[in-house]
């Protein structure tokens, strides 16, 4: 450039492109510093350092996050805790349910088995009880040699036992399974297995040895049965109620009685 009066002029142009530059990255870097207007640059290290230790977080995972916090904050933790508690209380019931079962089928099965191992001593202590009595009375009448067992037979087709208030009882029947009953005095008694073995003595004499007594039954000079029943039918102690039940409840006893006071 030409120098006039002095001076020289020197080409300024790329001093004014640098300056326009300038003035650019200010203006670039001002708008960048104003998104930060009011921030504690203290306060915004510390955020940064924080956040530092979580790593590379993806704005899918925040969003994930913000929605997790949103429903654990929802949640009401008293009725979480009642959710809590009735499910343990479920599975809890549900637990005992299945061992109360199999626990019921383990006691029913025992239950089974002692009430057939009961039955079967039961049984037992019937047959006992009824064989001794049997037995014990058979002895006091004098049987034939070798006839026992028949005897026996015979009388426990006429036997039965009952269990009353714990205790068994041996019962004479009929046929039909009722039980039989004598008169004793004016009073109706059950027959009892000395009476029956003493009966099946006079219809079957053959199987016992022969005593001295006049007449099958009957104690001699007093007309009275051995049984010490009275004879509704003799003169001196007629009673039209007693032969009626003496008639039905034990037809053998009242044939003999009718006999010994020579009614037809």
């Amino acid at each position: 450039m030409t120098a006039a009066e002095g001076f020289a002029l020197e080409n300024v142009t790329g001093l004014k492109n640098a300056l326009d530059g300038e003035r650019n990255s200010r203006e670039q870097l001002e708008g960048k510093l104003r998104t930060y207007d009011g921030l504690d640059p203290t306060a915004a290290r510390n955020a940064v350092a924080a956040a530092s230790q979580y790593g590379e977080i993806t704005p899918e995972a925040a969003k994930h996050a913000v929605a997790e916090v949103a429903r654990l904050t929802a949640i009401d933790p008293a009725k979480e805790a009642d959710k809590i508690v009735t499910e343990k209380v479920a599975a809890a019931k549900r637990g005992m349910e299945g061992a109360f079962a199999q626990k019921e089928t383990e006691y029913k099965t025992q239950l089974e088995t002692v009430t057939g191992q009961n039955e079967g001593l039961k049984g037992q202590l019937r047959g006992l009880l009824v064989t001794n009595q049997i037995k014990a009375e058979l002895s006091k009448l004098n049987p034939v040699e070798g006839v026992d067992d028949a005897v026996e037979l015979l009388a426990e087709r006429s036997i039965r036992t009952v269990e009353k208030d714990g205790k068994f009882e041996v019962q004479v029947v009929d046929a039909a399974g009722n039980v039989r009953h004598k008169l004793d005095g004016s009073t109706l008694v059950p027959l009892s297995v000395s009476d029956l073995m003493s009966e099946i003595k006079e219809q079957r004499p053959g199987l016992f040895r022969a005593e001295n007594k006049g007449g099958v039954g009957i104690t001699p000079g007093n007309g009275v049965p051995r049984s010490g029943v009275q004879n509704p039918w003799a003169k001196d102690t007629f009673n039209r109620t007693q032969q009626a039940l003496l008639t039905n409840t034990n037809p053998t006893l009242a044939k003999q009685l009718k006999a010994q006071a020579g009614v037809a």
